[in-house]
């Protein structure tokens, strides 16, 4: 039997220790944990539960993390990351229990659906980019207006006039990301500095959902994804070269798509990486 709850901010620790002892569950789940001291996690263990962390997001981020997760990782029975790179790093510091595991896709969100036309419409797109402002995202993205470039996420409020006209000034999620994608023929990724040489979110969620994702070279991606399933870029002038091509050229364009969504509904669901926790824990 799997049990999920929320924690109310203002007591997140006793309320999980409360939990635990309510329930007593063969395995804690944990996502990110910036909130947990390290003594929680450790109660947990005494009380013979074992306790994993999936951390989305780089543990030292002064933005996304804390002190107490970092004082942490060493604690739990395994500490997943999206991350190679910081499975690497967190074993060079003795983290032996830290993981490598990507990020997936949920086949039951990212999806090809039908839209209406006023839904295509309204999100419809030739190039899309979903995701918050952030200035070097600003410097990537500029030029691409010509291509009827839409962006969907907060904070472009930030950014230069040109590109503030792209910018919906709404962000998406869930059903209504996969309508963006759905709707847009192409769809921009890149990655920032954390990420180190990993996957988003988007590289996996984007294809599932039927959109043809051009993404920033990555070193996992040939891991994830053949040659004839995705395209990469190494800087902007290749971009607007690769978005140009495949707008032209929209039967190829359309094999690439079909194959990239075969690849990550089969491959790189969120079940698939949760039978790869499980034995990774076992």
């Amino acid at each position: 039997v799997i049990s999920k709850f929320f924690l109310k901010e203002n007591l997140p620790n006793k309320e999980l220790l409360k939990k635990v002892e309510e329930e007593k569950p063969d395995l804690v789940f944990i996502l990110k944990g910036e909130v947990f001291q390290p003594e929680t996690i450790k109660k947990i263990k005494e009380m013979g539960v074992k306790i994993v962390n999936w951390s989305m997001d780089s543990p030292f981020h002064p933005l996304y993390s804390s002190k107490k997760l970092v004082k942490s990782i060493g604690l739990y029975d395994k500490f997943f990351t999206p991350v190679k790179d910081m499975e690497i790093r967190l074993k060079n510091m003795g983290m032996d229990n830290a993981k490598f595991l990507a990020f997936a896709c949920d086949p039951d969100i990212h999806k090809t659906i039908k839209l209406t036309e006023e839904e295509q419409e309204t999100l419809g797109s030739a190039v899309t980019f979903v995701g918050t402002y952030y200035h070097e995202r600003e410097t990537l993205l500029s030029g691409l207006e010509k291509f009827g470039l839409k962006i969907w996420g907060n904070e472009w409020e930030n950014s230069t006039k040109a590109i503030r006209k792209c910018a919906t000034m709404k962000s998406v999620e869930g059903l209504d990301m996969t309508k963006v994608f759905n709707a847009s023929k192409i769809s921009v990724g890149t990655h920032q500095e954390q990420s180190m040489g990993s996957l988003t979110m988007r590289v996996f969620e984007a294809p599932a959902c039927g959109s043809f994702m051009i993404t920033d070279q990555r070193a996992d991606l040939k891991k994830f994804y053949k040659k004839d399933e995705m395209i990469a870029y190494k800087n902007k002038k290749e971009l607007i070269k690769q978005i140009e091509y495949y707008l032209e050229n929209e039967k190829e364009r359309k094999i690439m798509t079909r194959k990239a969504q075969i690849r990550a509904r089969k491959d790189h669901t969120y079940k698939n990486r949760m039978s790869q926790m499980l034995e990774e824990i076992k």
